[in-house]
């Protein structure tokens, strides 16, 4: 059974990764219980990508949702963007993802600069 308004968003989140520099962003074909997500990069870029538009915002459910879709895809990266209510931009929606996949991004950023996790030594902010 399909969802109008999750396709709707499915649409709208592929239609601005588009015209946001991802050129081959695209619907995914929903497979049951062995569900993909929602929109992929393309290229095969490991990401997964859930789509919830919900009267209210169900933060638990998208990442259990998101957990299972990316066991899945196997893949270690991936969020869930949740629509906003009041707004058509996509770009003002709300992508949310575990801690931990948000450290593997930050660690992947800093290799792509050639920087590595800084090793703090001391406090930044002493203590009065």
């Amino acid at each position: 059974m399909t969802n109008p308004k999750g396709t709707q968003l499915e649409s709208a989140v592929r239609n601005w990764l588009k015209a946001n520099g991802w050129p081959f962003a695209r619907r995914i074909v929903k497979e049951g219980a062995l569900d993909k997500g929602d929109v992929t990069l393309g290229d095969g870029i490991p990401v997964t990508i859930e789509c919830k538009n919900e009267k209210k915002i169900n933060l638990a459910g998208g990442q259990k949702e998101l957990k299972v879709e990316m066991e899945n895809n196997g893949h270690h990266i991936g969020f869930t963007i949740h629509k906003k209510r009041g707004t058509t931009d996509v770009g003002e929606y709300y992508a949310v993802l575990p801690v931990h996949v948000m450290m593997d991004l930050l660690t992947i950023a800093l290799r792509a600069t050639r920087q590595d996790l800084p090793i703090r030594k001391q406090r930044i902010i002493k203590r009065e």
